[in-house]
């Protein structure tokens, strides 16, 4: 008997090179988006620090600090606003990537499928030679046992 070849085997090789590629990609969009997380809470604790500072020192012309916090202050939030948009976008891109991923791996499942069907195929084919043999060997010792009989008698 033949041993047993998947027609599509380079195929399923690469459809899970692909996939990991994607779950690479995935990877690095989400690590992408945490990081745009992290400045963001960086950014709001520093705009709340600024805050504190002006409220406790309003009134108080004789610092210079507060005149300058206080200018400095549209431009952080400013800045906020710009890395919010970014992290929107940055939740777009992952989820579009995991839809990728998700996709990936069907096509994965699905070759891995047809290379289990095949291998029952396979398997089957194999059993049924067997047992081909194991009747033609059945047949011919009842053959061979008739004929001694007949001889011997």
């Amino acid at each position: 008997m033949k041993p047993f070849v998947y027609r599509f085997e380079r195929k399923l090789g690469l459809v899970r090179q692909e996939e990991q590629a994607v779950r690479l990609e995935l990877q690095q969009a989400m690590a992408e988006r945490d990081r745009i997380v992290e400045e963001l809470e960086r950014l709001k604790n520093r705009i709340a620090c600024i805050e504190d500072a002006i409220r406790l020192h309003w009134g108080n012309i004789l610092v210079p600090e507060v005149g300058l916090q206080k200018a400095y202050l549209p431009i952080l939030k400013e800045r906020f606003h710009i890395l919010t948009d970014d992290l929107q976008a940055a939740e777009e891109k992952v989820e579009f990537i995991r839809r990728k991923v998700v996709a990936k791996k069907r096509e994965t499942m699905t070759f891995e499928k047809l290379r289990e069907h095949d291998w029952q195929e396979y398997l089957y084919d194999l059993n049924r030679e067997e047992q081909k043999i194991i009747d033609e060997l059945a047949i011919t010792a009842r053959s061979r046992e008739i004929i001694q009989r007949g001889t011997g008698s």
